[in-house]
Formats: structure tokens, C-alpha cells, sequence
């Protein structure tokens, strides 16, 4: 493969980027499963769709990097706002004065 690439290297800048942008859509589409992710958008919550199709067109109209780090933090402020929602959560918020509640007396007697 090396000894190929060496000796056909020169020959690529010889081919229309055209081409090898079809190359490359026609290897994206063969990778990202198109089916799976249609699946996915069906049945996936809207906000996870929502992250999911603005990822792509980041990725697609600005740049990779930031298409990542939409998608991380997307992602992790979605993933606290569902935590907070889940009802163990919804004691270790603050009350009305400020203060956490704790769950138990052993978490308690642990501060």
C-alpha cells in the first residue's frame, strides 16, 4: 500500500476535485448509514434529533471541530437538564432558603 502510494501520488493531483468530493460523498453515505439514522430521527426524543441534524449541518456548512463541540455541549446540557428531572434528583436540589436536602441520614452524617 505504501510502495502504491509512493508511486501513484503524483497522479492525484491530476484528478478533478469533483471527483474525488463524489469519492468522498459516496464513502460519507456508505459509512453513516443512512437507514440507521432515519431510524434513529423516527424514534429518538425531539431534543436528541434536534442535536443530531444541527451536528450535521455544522459539520457540513461550518466545520468539524465545531460541529464536536456543538454536539458535546449540546449533549452534556441536555443530559443534566433530563438528570434533574429524575426524582432522586429532584431532592438533592436546593429549596426555597437555598439549602440541599439530603436523601438520607447517611448522607448526612457524612457532611
Amino acid at each position: 500500500m505504501l510502495a502504491s502510494t509512493l508511486v501513484l501520488g503524483p497522479l492525484a493531483g491530476h484528478i478533478p476535485l469533483a471527483v474525488l468530493a463524489a469519492v468522498l460523498w459516496s464513502v460519507a453515505w456508505n459509512i453513516a448509514e443512512a437507514p440507521e439514522i432515519v431510524r434513529l430521527v423516527r424514534r429518538a426524543p425531539r431534543e436528541d434529533v434536534f442535536i443530531l441534524l444541527a451536528t450535521i449541518g455544522i459539520t457540513l456548512f461550518l466545520d468539524l471541530t465545531y460541529a464536536i463541540g456543538f454536539g458535546v455541549l449540546a449533549s452534556a446540557v441536555l443530559l443534566v437538564r433530563r438528570l434533574t428531572r429524575v426524582p432522586g434528583a429532584q431532592e438533592l436540589l436546593p429549596d426555597e432558603e437555598g439549602r440541599t436536602q439530603q436523601v438520607s441520614q447517611e448522607l448526612s452524617d457524612l457532611i
